[in-house]
Formats: structure tokens, C-alpha cells, sequence
């Protein structure tokens, strides 16, 4: 009798140790789950880390963030490095004040109820600070080309359907090709760079942007890598557009091209839109409303009356003058120009 309470005390034993083994496996597993852990925008004083809770542990997160150091760790916890908090909607940190050619070692963090979850440590060298006297890459006022709706809705490059959808262009001119590895956009904190950079001019990108909201707002920078390593973040415009039923956003594209071409008397003069075009320096205005009606302002600031429904397509216009000799015609094409009332 003794030997069968014995052997009932025994396994007794090893059930609660099996339980109490198997809540501290499930403590464990219950844990955040952390991923994509990268850095973007990186300069020479300043970084963003980003990271991704791809799982909860089935409770809410209490905090989140990252640790960066200039020394490394076996094992990060709390007590490694400086503390940059963030929250789980929008798990990215701006870090600024650092130092100029400088390795920091950096990992992400995130804790539920059953403790604290780090990642691996990653590292990054902050590039040595350009010396450049000027803006190597300067971003032009974007456009908005349409602003269009769809009931069944338009279905993003990373997934998803969204029922608005503005289109737009991006400028920038490239003034110091010389220096730069390669430039482009930064749009809404993603990079977006040229395929191919040849040589000092203006470039330019056509986007989209989808949203559920008829308002849609972006943000775009001028970007460029510097073959010293080194990133460079110009200027910042926001593009913004507004969905009206039955009359498009607020505000249509009109393309103005201004040229100055000299021929000989008895030169055939041919203007095209493809000619004008290869001579494009700056294009983009707004339609205006007055008491008087509509208009646009050429680069002088002169007002052009136009009508609303109108299609003023490929038309060219010029106007001559003698110059010491030479017939002079400066050159000026509208094309695509067409806007409902607003």
C-alpha cells in the first residue's frame, strides 16, 4: 500500500512540473514577435529605424521601440544603449545628433503582459558630412494630373483596393551630377531613385497615389546618394487633391511650353508639340477664377482667358520679330488644356 501512494505521489509530481513546464513554453510563445527590422534616410547625423510587429502574442502591446548604442551586446535588454520609444501604429524612429563616419549597433523591442521581446542586433555607419557649398538635387512644385474615382476600386501594388486614386508629377533638376552615385524622390518617406542619371538637367517621375479618403495629400523630397557615401535630403513640397463628383479635383494640369527658336528668313518654320517638348524648360500652371471668368499665367505673369469644357489641344502659336538680321519666333504650344467649372 505503501509503495502504490508512493508511486500516485510521484506522478502527481511530474504532472504539475509537465503543467508548470508547458505554461512557461506558452509564456514564451505568447511573447511579441518582431520583424523587419531596417533603417532608411540614413545621413550623416541623422537615421530612421523601422520595424514591424508581425504578432501580438494574442494581448496588447505596452511598449515598443529601440535601443541604439555605439557598442555591441550579446544579449539587448533594457539597460543597453539609449531608449528611442514608438508606438505599434507607427513603429519608426527618427534619430538625429549623430556623429559623422560612426558604426551604431541597433535592435527593436516590444512587450506585452509576458515580458520583453529584442531582436537581433543590426548595425549601420553614418556617412562623412559632404562639404558641397550647393543643393546638388532641387525639387520642383509637383502635379496634379487627375483625381478619379472607382466604385469597384483600384487594387495597390502591395494589395489592397482603394476608391481614389491621384495622379501626379514629380520634377527635380539634378545640379550636381558630377558628385551624385544617383538621384530621384523621396515620396512619403520611400525612395524612389532615376533609372538612369546622365547628366546635369531636369527629371521627372509619374505617380499615383491611392487612398479610401477623396482627399489625398503627399509628401516629396529631392533626394540624392553622393559618391562620397553620403545621402543628401533637399527641399520638401506637398501635393494635395480633392475628389468633386462630376468635376474631377479642384484643379486641372495645363502644359505650357515657352521656346525661343532663331531661323534664317528663308527658313520653313514647323513647330510640333515633340519639338517643343525637347526644348521644355519648366511646365506646370493652375487655372484661375476671377469676376471675370477663368485664366492661366504664362511665366511673364500674363493672364490667358480660356473657357471651361474646352479641349485646346496641339495648338502651336507664334510671333516674329526682326533681330540684327534673323527672323526671331518665339514659339508657345497648349496642349491638353481642359478643366470643368470650379
Amino acid at each position: 500500500m505503501r509503495k502504490i501512494i508512493d508511486v500516485l505521489i510521484l506522478l502527481t509530481f511530474m504532472l504539475l512540473y509537465s503543467c508548470s513546464n508547458d505554461d512557461s513554453n506558452n509564456s514564451d510563445l505568447n511573447k511579441p514577435i518582431i520583424s523587419d527590422l531596417n533603417i532608411t534616410e540614413l545621413t550623416s547625423n541623422s537615421v530612421r529605424l523601422n520595424a514591424f510587429i508581425f504578432d501580438d502574442g494574442g494581448y496588447p502591446i505596452i511598449t515598443c521601440g529601440f535601443r541604439l548604442s555605439k557598442t555591441t551586446t550579446s544579449s539587448p535588454d533594457m539597460s543597453w544603449g539609449t531608449n528611442y520609444s514608438s508606438t505599434n501604429e507607427d513603429f519608426s524612429v527618427e534619430i538625429r545628433n549623430l556623429e559623422e563616419s560612426t558604426t551604431y549597433y541597433y535592435a527593436a523591442y516590444a512587450s506585452n503582459h509576458n515580458g520583453y521581446t529584442f531582436t537581433n542586433i543590426l548595425s549601420f555607419t553614418t556617412p562623412k558630412k559632404s562639404n558641397l557649398s550647393f543643393e546638388p538635387v532641387v525639387l520642383y512644385k509637383p502635379i496634379v494630373l487627375s483625381m478619379d474615382y472607382s466604385s469597384s476600386g483600384f487594387i495597390g501594388s502591395k494589395g489592397g483596393t482603394y476608391n481614389y486614386k491621384m495622379a501626379y508629377m514629380a520634377e527635380i533638376e539634378v545640379k550636381g551630377y558630377e558628385y551624385l552615385e544617383t538621384a530621384g524622390f523621396l515620396i512619403d518617406g520611400e525612395c524612389w531613385t532615376l533609372k538612369e542619371l546622365t547628366e546635369d538637367g531636369i527629371y521627372d517621375i509619374n505617380m499615383a497615389k491611392l487612398s479610401n479618403s477623396s482627399t489625398i495629400n503627399c509628401n516629396i523630397k529631392a533626394y540624392g546618394k553622393l559618391k562620397d557615401g553620403s545621402h543628401y535630403y533637399g527641399n520638401e513640397e506637398v501635393i494635395s487633391a480633392t475628389y468633386e463628383e462630376n468635376s474631377g479635383p479642384s484643379h486641372k494640369r495645363v502644359d505650357v511650353y515657352n521656346v525661343r527658336t532663331e531661323f534664317y528668313p528663308d527658313d520653313y518654320f514647323i513647330a510640333s508639340v515633340e519639338i517643343m517638348a525637347n526644348a521644355l524648360k519648366r511646365n506646370g500652371i493652375l487655372v484661375h477664377k476671377d469676376s471675370s471668368g477663368y485664366y492661366w499665367k504664362d511665366v511673364k505673369g500674363a493672364k490667358h482667358s480660356v473657357l471651361p469644357g474646352i479641349t485646346y489641344n496641339n495648338r502651336v502659336y507664334y510671333f516674329s520679330q526682326i533681330s540684327s538680321g534673323r527672323i526671331v519666333k518665339t514659339s508657345k504650344v497648349y496642349f491638353s488644356l481642359f478643366f470643368t467649372e470650379f
